[in-house]
């Protein structure tokens, strides 16, 4: 069964927690923005969730121009989670302002600056001893370089005005005008897609499988069960797999 929750910021006001927690299982903070911009309510709305037994994670928007700046963007986010210990993900947040600002610096960003940049910050995550997790949109996935990335870290993916989510996803932000006790303004409604309890799911095993997914589609691509060329891409393809990561994995093994 899925469970119910939210994501809150500053511009959420000050926030009734324990109203709150009679309408929702679990809840996402940001906990800032761009270069160690912490979120002013996010001290408040963490103990919040903590005293009220909330289980809460921790997203942080990003303006990074650089891998340098996704890795200092998720240190700044789990040396919040030091102090708070989320039972939830980290969550690399990139949207339509963060190509914006980019632009306002004079950086006009490709699909794989993105990509790496997102793999920077998710890595860092994982380094530091977090779960991470990638928040995104179908038009970030499809078209602006993350598609690789779903298929290997949890997603968190924002798709409003339909009755489900169009890509496989752990938690969908289904509605930015949802209505909730305690909380005077519109507010992000999120829905967790997995049946564990909201605080025990296991993205280590998650991450893995997916991982040990294309490593036994790439041995086998090694082995020639899919062929060369178009024929091997129209398979893989055909079966669900993403060529480019089947490929990366491929390489990985051959050492190139």
């Amino acid at each position: 069964m899925s469970s119910y929750g939210i994501d809150v910021s500053e511009h959420n006001g000050v926030i009734d927690w324990s109203a709150v927690k009679k309408s929702i299982q679990f809840c996402f903070i940001r906990g800032g923005y761009g270069k160690n911009n912490i979120d002013k309510k996010f001290i408040t709305n963490a103990k919040g969730c903590k005293t009220n037994r909330i289980p809460f994670g921790i997203y942080w928007f990003s303006y990074a121009l650089s891998e340098y700046d996704a890795i200092n963007e998720a240190d700044y986010a789990c040396n919040l989670a030091e102090d708070y210990t989320p039972d939830l993900p980290i969550c690399y947040d990139w949207e339509y302002d963060s190509d914006s600002y980019a632009i306002k610096k004079g950086y006009k960003l490709t699909n794989n600056d993105r990509e790496k940049f997102a793999i920077a910050f998710l890595e860092r995550v994982k380094e530091r001893g977090y779960k991470p997790c990638l928040y995104t949109n179908p038009d970030y996935i499809h078209n602006k370089g993350f598609i690789k990335l779903i298929n290997i870290y949890p997603l968190w993916l924002a798709q409003w005005g339909t009755t489900k989510p169009s890509i496989k996803c752990l938690y969908w932000q289904a509605s930015s005008q949802g209505s909730v006790n305690g909380i005077k303004t519109d507010v992000d409604i999120d829905v967790c897609m997995n049946d564990n309890p909201v605080a025990e799911i296991d993205f280590s095993d998650i991450m893995a499988s997916a991982q040990e997914k294309y490593l036994n589609v790439a041995y086998e691509i090694i082995a020639g069960k899919y062929g060369t060329g178009s024929t091997r891409k129209k398979k893989l393809k055909e079966l669900g797999y993403d060529y480019d990561l089947a490929q990366e994995f491929v390489n990985r093994i051959l050492g190139k």
